[in-house]
């Protein structure tokens, strides 16, 4: 009995999941993002093949989308080669969904089953509008050919003619947008700067185009300088102050205790005083002592990125900094505890340790690292087609 009870409350509760992740869906329809609502439905629909409420939802949601991206094909075809591409590529993409759904979910919803045909079409006109696109890209500057490339990229992937023009493009484009990087560092620690250049580049190892060059074949060129390196050792800052908070404790008080004693056969009252033990709010008051250390390190990175003819690229001057802190409080009693050490008087913390000058060194370098590979990750995006 108990083991139903259990599922049922389960049940419940993975229902009410479902109803908000489909209202979450149905608002993301409101808004135009059908690729966002359908996804959320098929995430609902691959844990509950027969979830009625995403049923219900994908059915009416389905064909609206297919609607929308019909209606933007019409319109942009043979105007916009770029909102006519993207048209294909959602249209596709809301098919795609259908097709990932569970077979119990395709058999419970009334949708016509986009032809397969049509999406071998769709994927062929792709190919083809990528390649268009790509073709009208200009290509003077290296970030223009990255972007061109990630057009014919693109091209390639949907190509399901093996067509010779389009391989001969990707091929083409890629090679105009390898990247060989003749890296230069200068700066007055020699071996902070080795350091940032053996992560640098093995940096450059995470993009597919990008390589280390050498003065004769490189055609970009990344200069970067170190300076005003400074470490400042750990300092302590002490904080004090007076504090208090209520404690309840136990103390002894005397009561009058008054008795009814038969004395000479009279009722005689008899008063005495007797100690008991009761417990009282007393307020404590204490000082404490917040101690804060710190310790850090910085240093002043600059950077230019320019191809070889020196087109910029990209450059900035950062100052590279991370300070390291720690925190404890010392506990003391103004006065002499009269009852006994309070059950709840706070207990004062031992001092605590900071990152050592190598482990901020470490860190530092790795901030370093962080900020040149973000410039190589800028230059890599533009050969990703976000759409």
């Amino acid at each position: 009995m108990k083991r139903k009870i259990i599922l049922i409350i389960l049940s419940l509760f993975l229902c009410s999941c479902s109803y908000f992740q489909v209202r979450n869906a149905i608002k993301e329809a409101d808004s135009g993002n059908y690729v966002t609502s359908l996804n959320e439905l098929l995430s609902i629909l691959k844990e509950n093949n027969e979830d009625r409420r995403a049923l219900d939802a994908f059915e009416i949601i389905y064909p609206n989308a297919e609607k929308k991206y019909y209606d933007e094909l019409d319109i942009s075809r043979g105007r916009d080669i770029i909102g006519y591409t993207k048209a294909l590529l959602n249209l596709l993409r809301v098919q795609d969904i259908y097709y990932k759904l569970p077979t119990t979910s395709k058999n419970s919803i009334a949708i016509i089953i986009p032809p397969q045909e049509e999406r071998l079409d769709i994927k062929k006109e792709l190919a083809q509008s990528f390649f268009t696109i790509g073709n009208g890209v200009r290509t003077e500057t290296y970030e223009e050919k990255l972007r061109a490339y990630g057009f014919f990229s693109q091209a390639k992937i949907y190509d399901l003619q093996q067509r010779k023009d389009i391989d001969d493009k990707y091929i083409s484009s890629r090679k105009l947008a390898l990247g060989k990087f003749l890296i230069n560092f200068k700066g007055e620690n020699n071996s902070f700067r080795t350091r940032l250049k053996e992560s640098l580049n093995s940096n450059l190892v995470k993009y597919p185009l990008f390589s280390s060059g050498t003065n004769k074949n490189y055609n970009l060129k990344f200069d970067i300088n170190v300076s005003k390196l400074n470490y400042f050792p750990p300092k302590v800052v002490t904080h004090s102050g007076i504090d208090s908070y209520i404690e309840r404790v136990k103390k002894t008080v005397m009561e009058r205790v008054v008795e009814t004693k038969i004395v000479d056969g009279k009722a005689v009252e008899v008063e005495r005083w007797v100690p008991v033990e009761k417990e009282v709010e007393v307020e404590v008051f204490y000082r404490y002592f917040k101690h804060i250390k710190t310790t850090s390190m910085e240093y002043q990175l600059k950077y230019n990125l320019a191809e070889k003819n020196g087109t910029p690229i990209s450059s900035d001057s950062k100052k590279i900094f991370y300070e390291d802190s720690a925190v404890w409080v010392e506990y003391y009693p103004l006065h002499p505890f009269a009852y006994g050490r309070p059950f709840r008087f706070p207990v004062s913390e031992f001092e605590k340790p900071v990152m050592s000058r190598e482990e901020l060194r470490e860190k530092v370098l790795s901030l370093g690292n962080e900020e040149l590979d973000s410039v190589l990750k800028k230059l890599d995006f533009n050969r990703i087609i976000d759409w």
